[in-house]
């Protein structure tokens, strides 16, 4: 794979909350949270 790849960790509390969300709720909110921090 020659593409670039982010990785990213939730730990505590954050993670709790995340933890019986489906998958396709933690990527959007992963994706909004990275579009927050690096606005093009």
């Amino acid at each position: 794979m020659k593409q670039p790849i982010i990785m990213a960790f939730n730990a505590g509390t954050a993670a709790h909350q995340l933890s019986g969300e489906p998958d396709e709720v933690v990527v959007d909110k992963a994706l909004r949270t990275l579009a927050g921090a690096y606005p093009v």
